[in-house]
């Protein structure tokens, strides 16, 4: 068992998890239409600044509890949530014509 062995050993979890993340992304996305679409029905606007914080905040303390790098955490998060509202957007575009 050398280097190689865990070099390939190290590669096949990283692409176990990188397959997971995509999956719970997609997973989130889907969650998030279904918000839009409750938003919609319901006159409510896209955005929701409350709600974002409140998530950041749930993820900073996170970060602090698990030892996570925060600038990584917000990153992620960021894009979690430019691509809900992606989403959102187009199922409100969608509706509106």
């Amino acid at each position: 068992m050398g280097l190689g062995y865990e070099l390939e050993t190290l590669r096949e979890e990283i692409k176990r998890l990188t397959v997971r993340i995509i999956e719970l992304g997609w997973r989130r996305v889907n969650l998030a239409v279904e918000v839009g679409k409750i938003k919609k029905s319901s006159n409510l606007p896209l955005e929701d600044p409350v709600v974002e914080k409140a998530l950041e905040e749930e993820v900073l303390r996170l970060c602090d509890l698990q030892g996570v790098d925060r600038r990584f955490a917000l990153n992620l998060l960021n894009l979690l949530i430019s691509e809900s509202k992606r989403f959102q957007k187009t199922l409100f575009q969608e509706f509106s014509e």
